[in-house]
């Protein structure tokens, strides 16, 4: 897990009354369980690391004593942890909907206005809302933006900033507790005096439209689709949004032939076009398979690069297996579930201290004969991860071409995934998800990588993001349009 509690964006709180109040026994029984859940099976910690993280947790844990909490304070007070270092994203812990149901109701709690996060900034992301649209929210409830930053991220990364904007009505509402109204202090576009505005807190049913109206993501009924193309004819450039390494459709058998044809698809339309420039837009790509990214790459490959990615899963010998209720947040009986890990270990290898699998094995990769060898332009963002942040370290590793935008979600390195395991605690019925596998990759990718974090060569200033957000417009993918025509021009 990036950090210890990621929060899935559930809609999961309110109204306390009438939930079972657990005592200080219980709680550290639950606890207890989710610590050493955490501790043993995520793969990423060294034994140093879980020792310090367990020291960690216990210590927090003693503040439990003397409590009597619901399921719902639960989860609030596990919010507050906040250890050292972080790991992948993978994980999480959510509250059962069975608990969201009985205590939402049509309660009125949530906060009323959608944003979007720039440079610490709330900005107002719906048009036709009681505050005009670009508008900057300085705060809330007397509570200043850059403290409830503080208060509600793990951790100030664009991953974790991303993320928020699509849960900040619920965390804030976990965070700071149930309210009627919002007082709101904001300034308008451009403009510094500040203003004041209540609000009143809004439902669940008044949520879900208010943000199906939110104006950015621009198309935003294309990220449904796996893949989007578009012809910029003045630009002489292709332009490839990929919004996921899964292909979204069910009744797919083989993905990744699917992937296969679609590229050569692509490839043939860019080679008969005579393309100039491609742009490859992986800025709400949170990952997948992970075997495709490197197909793709092969479709802009200059020459042939090497790959190797391994599954490492340090035991199957799983701590509190008495509380494990599923896989891939699927639910299994317990028959099922032991038949389902039988038969997922038996592809590994048994080593010293772990247990592995090579999905690709020391492999040259060639470059397509469709590759395509102009220019290639790579946009990314918060939201890029996984999958998407290993293609990002190939084309990186490879110095294929300018990586354009925020900081990237993830790292390539610690990337966990190969099963998700679900536990349920026994007292608070709190759901936790855990990872149990993590990837390898070729020691070439790790040598021209250094850095586990991939950086951009290209990042907009604030200022000129808010200006095309105003306009509403797609701030990176235009100035990625000027860069180009301005390459054509020289």
């Amino acid at each position: 897990m990036r950090h210890l509690f990621f929060l899935c964006a559930l809609l999961s709180f309110l109204n306390l009354r009438g939930q079972t109040q657990l005592d200080d026994v219980q709680l550290s029984e639950d606890y207890q369980i989710l610590v050493n859940i955490i501790c043993e099976v995520s793969p990423t910690l060294s034994e140093t690391e879980k020792n310090t993280l367990r020291n960690y947790l216990e210590n927090r844990g003693k503040e439990l004593n003397g409590q009597n909490l619901t399921a719902v304070e639960f989860f609030r007070f596990l919010m507050g942890s906040k250890p050292s270092g972080a790991t992948d994203g993978h994980g999480n812990i959510n509250l059962p909907s069975t608990i969201v149901e009985s205590v939402l109701g049509d309660n009125k709690v949530l906060f009323p206005m959608p944003f979007i996060i720039e440079n610490n900034q709330f900005l107002v992301n719906a048009e036709n809302a009681a505050i005009p649209y670009g508008s900057v929210i300085s705060e809330i409830n007397g509570k200043s933006v850059d403290s409830i930053l503080v208060s509600v991220l793990r951790a100030a990364t664009t991953f974790e900033i991303r993320n928020l904007e699509r849960s900040f009505d619920i965390l804030f509402l976990l965070k700071y507790g149930a309210v009627n109204a919002f007082q709101i202090a904001y300034s308008l576009p451009k403009d510094s005096e500040i203003h004041y505005l209540q609000l009143d807190a809004i439902n669940v049913e008044s949520r879900e439209q208010i943000y199906k109206n939110t104006v950015m993501p621009l198309h935003r009924e294309q990220l449904a689709n796996t893949i989007n193309t578009q012809f910029f004819e003045a630009e002489n450039t292709f332009y490839i949004q990929l919004n996921s390494f899964t292909w979204r459709d069910e009744k797919v058998k083989n993905e990744y032939d699917t992937f296969k044809k679609k590229f050569e698809d692509i490839f043939k339309t860019i080679q008969k076009q005579n393309v100039a420039n491609l742009i490859i837009d992986l800025r709400y790509n949170s990952g997948g398979n992970m075997i495709v990214p490197s197909l793709l790459y092969s479709f802009i490959a200059e020459y042939n690069f090497n790959e190797h990615i391994e599954l490492i899963v340090p035991d199957f010998d799983f701590p509190e297996s008495q509380h494990l209720v599923g896989v891939e947040n699927r639910s299994l009986t317990a028959e099922a579930l032991d038949a389902y890990l039988k038969n997922f270990k038996k592809g590994f290898t048994k080593n010293k201290d772990y247990y592995n699998v090579k999905v690709v094995n020391q492999k040259t990769n060639k470059a397509n004969k469709r590759a395509y060898k102009g220019k290639v332009y790579l946009l990314v963002s918060g939201r890029t991860f996984s999958a998407a942040a290993y293609f990002a370290a190939l084309f990186k590793s490879q110095n294929r071409g300018k990586i354009i935008g925020e900081p990237i979600g993830g790292t390539f390195r610690n990337i966990t995934a190969g099963m998700q395991l679900v536990y349920e605690l026994p007292n608070s019925e709190l759901l936790v998800n855990m990872p149990i596998g993590l990837y390898k990759f070729s020691e070439d990718l790790d040598k021209s990588m250094p850095d586990a974090n991939i950086s951009s060569d290209v990042i907009l200033h604030a200022d000129l993001f808010y200006e095309h957000y105003l306009n509403k417009k797609d701030a990176y993918l235009i100035e990625t349009l000027k860069l180009i025509s301005k390459a054509n021009k020289d």
